[in-house]
């Protein structure tokens, strides 16, 4: 029922919009996908699944803590 209009949504300033043409290249636009229902369509057309991940689970695995820390700097106003 809560996404009876679709899943695609905009965020603009930190706000649900839900018409994402409103402000164009000045908002973020993200869907909800139906992961299992993607998984078995890929596993029937002979793909393998790996594994499933939330963001915060896929960047910690890719790095970005590192990353993150090879940027720090105390100092607000330094070039890094």
């Amino acid at each position: 029922p809560g996404r009876a209009r679709g899943s695609l949504r905009g965020f603009y300033q930190h706000k649900l919009v839900d018409n994402v043409l409103l402000h164009p290249g000045e908002m973020d636009i993200t869907a909800h996908i139906h992961m299992d229902h993607l998984i078995q369509k890929g596993e029937h057309l002979n793909l393998q699944f790996v594994m499933k991940l939330g963001q915060d689970e896929f960047l910690l695995k890719a790095g970005i803590l590192k990353e993150l820390e090879d940027h720090y700097d105390a100092n607000p106003f330094s070039d890094v």
